[in-house]
């Protein structure tokens, strides 16, 4: 299996970027609406031109903050897949962002999902710069 992890830093501090991953208004913003509780379920829709892809998942973890945990299935994500963010504090007003991705059967999934995880983490930066 092959993991992915990105790391990056956010103009913000770590409760603002934690809560956007679970504010259902935020999430829509750089990524979905989702039922932001442990054993709480969500689907998300990517467009791909005409073509809808969906990715369902449940929260595994919440830790306030801290660390948000996760599967993630969709068609192009192995069975098993999980993904992991980590919320650390840089400063006063940054976070080091980390997420990793785990369950991916082969470098081609893994190269998709960097490509679109970099995507929506851009997006999260533009929202937190936004706010």
């Amino acid at each position: 299996m092959s993991t992915l992890t990105l790391e990056r830093l956010v103009p913000a501090a770590p409760r603002a970027v934690f809560e956007a991953w679970l504010d259902p208004a935020a999430l829509a913003r750089f990524m979905c609406p989702a039922d932001a509780r442990v054993g709480g379920a969500f689907l998300i829709v990517m467009m791909t031109g005409d073509a809808e892809l969906p990715h369902r998942g449940e929260y595994l973890e919440i830790a306030r903050h801290t660390r948000l945990a996760f599967t993630w299935r969709s068609q192009h994500a192995g069975e098993g897949s999980r993904v992991t963010l980590r919320f650390e504090p840089v400063g006063d007003a940054q976070t080091r962002l980390t997420l990793e991705h785990v369950g991916l059967d082969d470098a081609e999934r893994r190269r998709q999902h960097e490509l679109g995880w970099t995507n929506i983490l851009g997006e999260l930066d533009q929202f937190l710069a936004s706010k």
